[in-house]
């Protein structure tokens, strides 16, 4: 029997499932993860177990969190017991409670990547790295450069902790059913200490959540209800910039000059 049979189980258009069934591209990701003996590995949203079967074989310490209770039956009747399925949904798990040092690794639904990626921000100190398959216009967002506009919250976000990499492009072909974009796979490291020195972490989120949401504003418009442009001037920051502009540094300026305020 073809463990990842792809018509095992029909997709969930409403948990956002498009299954993986390409071997090659199950291959490489494999390989750009490289399990190793000892670990304590956490997959995301297993599905039919593309990478989980394989994984399995390669690791002594796997956790699933899976909501689709008819994966769950699957992957349950054919995994050893070894591996332990958590049925929940991601987002309101305490990967604190799973252990430390976890490796991540997993296929996001496209309707809350970013969500779930902002929920392991939240457990930082128990991770590692991560090995996520996710769309391609957002690891284009995680991993861009300031001053391009794919530049925005979730950069900034993300790069205070963890380091990312762009690996490698997957076409729609690579699922089943096929999804209507491409998706890429990232690499994110977690950094041995911030980025940056930040005083209230919401203060931080709020002011990035605020520039960006009005991204093609000068700063004096987007930040003008909790910031005044002279004192932007005073932080060494241009008033007239837009938020693509500027670097998480000056971010953290700005957040732990209200904070102190």
């Amino acid at each position: 029997m073809n463990r990842n049979n792809q018509t095992a189980i029909a997709a969930n258009k409403n948990l956002g499932q498009h299954f993986l069934v390409d071997e090659a591209v199950i291959s490489q990701i494999l390989a750009a993860f490289a399990p190793k003996t000892g670990e304590k590995i956490l997959e995301i949203g297993p599905g039919i177990g593309a990478l989980t079967f394989p994984l399995s074989e390669k690791c002594d310490f796997l956790t699933l969190i899976e909501l689709d209770s008819r994966a769950i039956e699957f992957l349950s009747e054919r995994l050893s017991p070894n591996v332990k399925i958590i049925a929940s949904d991601v987002l309101k798990v305490n990967f604190a409670d799973i252990g430390s040092d976890l490796r991540l690794i997993g296929n996001l639904p496209y309707n809350i990547s970013s969500a779930i990626l902002l929920h392991c921000l939240t457990y930082r100190a128990v991770i590692k790295d991560c090995v996520f398959m996710v769309q391609k216009e957002l690891a284009e967002r995680i991993c861009a450069d300031t001053g391009n506009r794919d530049y925005g919250r979730i950069t900034v976000s993300i790069r205070q902790y963890f380091s990312a990499d762009y690996l490698f492009t997957v076409p729609p072909e690579a699922f089943s059913p096929p999804p209507k974009v491409d998706s890429a796979v990232i690499y994110l490291h977690k950094r041995e200490k911030s980025l940056w020195d930040i005083k209230n972490q919401e203060k931080f989120q709020e002011i990035l959540r605020l520039a960006f949401s009005m991204r093609r504003k000068m700063l004096r418009k987007s930040l003008g209800g909790i910031i005044k442009a002279e004192e932007l001037e005073e932080l060494a920051i241009l008033p007239t910039a837009r938020p693509e502009e500027l670097d998480g540094a000056d971010f953290a300026k700005i957040a732990n000059y209200l904070a102190e305020k």
